[in-house]
């Protein structure tokens, strides 16, 4: 069975995958995709989001702290894709 972190490291994890993919579609605003809710740009924001905020968390030697917990990266991993794939939907969802 997979072991989550406690509430205070999924809460930082959380947030730095929010920000990574508000960066993200900034970016994408800015080199004139705009909004473009193709589902592969969508895959394809999730998966850049969810790589850099794990790269992030690794840059902070976060996974060493967490694995000497039982925390595995694959869990941390999960939970940088959790925040871009929701916002994806709702932005298919939402969005024209």
């Amino acid at each position: 069975m997979m072991r989550l972190p406690g509430w205070t490291f999924t809460r930082l994890i959380i947030g730095r995958s929010l920000i990574v993919w508000f960066g993200v579609r900034l970016s994408m605003l800015g080199l004139g995709s705009g909004l473009d809710l193709d589902y592969r740009v969508s895959l394809l924001v999730v998966l850049v989001a969810m790589g850099l905020a794990t790269f992030e968390g690794r840059r902070l030697n976060e996974h060493l702290f967490l694995g000497n917990l039982g925390v595995p990266i694959s869990a941390l991993i999960v939970m940088a894709a959790i925040p871009p794939l929701i916002l994806e939907v709702v932005l298919g969802l939402v969005g024209p």
